[in-house]
């Protein structure tokens, strides 16, 4: 879908922004980030459970603060309280405090 939605989001960058490091993801994710992102930003925050995985909700909300479209893609029947949903939800909370919209696309895959 990275190819897709860099067709798509011309003449837009696609930024990537990850918790700690882009060592952390798996060889797929990687391969995909490297061969597609215009912008890769590392937070270098350590993903732990002590912190309740804590790294992700502020890359989450990075993503929000940074975008002007957020493109979402769950898994048919995700529960509703993972990491994407919860972006969504940043992004739908952002959007009814700030002036400033973010579009939310939402692409749900099989």
């Amino acid at each position: 879908y990275c190819g897709r939605l860099k067709n798509h989001l011309l003449p837009r960058t696609l930024k990537v922004i990850l918790p700690d490091t882009i060592e952390q993801v798996t060889e797929f994710a990687r391969d995909s980030i490297e061969k597609y992102a215009d912008e890769v930003i590392e937070l270098g925050n350590k993903i732990t459970r002590d912190d309740g995985y804590n790294s992700y909700r502020l890359r989450n909300t990075e993503l929000v603060l940074d975008a002007d479209i957020l493109w979402a893609f769950p898994k048919k029947g995700n529960y509703p309280r993972s990491g994407t949903w919860m972006t969504v939800n940043i992004a739908k909370n952002f959007n009814k405090s700030s002036k400033h919209q973010i579009a939310i696309n939402i692409r749900e895959l099989d």
